[in-house]
């Protein structure tokens, strides 16, 4: 691809996660993804490599490294209402995982504002 189409794309990328970083529809505070984690019905995907994620990780969440999501989305439920939390190290990453499930037809998925950084340091549990 020309390189001013690769500079386009990134860039309309970047404006898409900064956009998603202000949508409360699309992202959740530490506490309110803690108090949904603890229900049985949500989905929590952790996009962080597999090194970050046997380090720590929330139990029950699922580990798939944002750049293999396309490769395992049959990992996810097939209903597009399931509650998804996509999980990182600091709230970053997860939001291109939220732009990607959204574009895929899943309704209901925020990113955690905070990541795995801020859970720590909350004291929530992990593994």
């Amino acid at each position: 691809k020309p390189a001013s189409t690769t500079g386009t794309q990134e860039y309309l990328l970047y404006e898409m996660v900064e956009n998603t970083r202000v949508n409360t529809d699309l992202t959740i505070d530490i506490s309110s993804a803690h108090e949904q984690w603890q229900t049985d019905e949500t989905v929590i995907v952790d996009v962080r490599d597999r090194d970050a994620f046997d380090e720590m990780h929330l139990h029950g969440s699922l580990n798939i490294p944002l750049d293999e999501l396309p490769e395992y989305i049959f990992h996810l439920p097939e209903d597009k209402d399931t509650p998804i939390l996509t999980l990182c190290q600091r709230g970053e990453i997860s939001l291109m995982a939220v732009l990607f499930l959204t574009s895929l037809g899943y309704r209901n998925v925020r990113s955690v504002n905070g990541g795995t950084i801020a859970w720590r340091e909350l004291g929530y549990p992990v593994e």
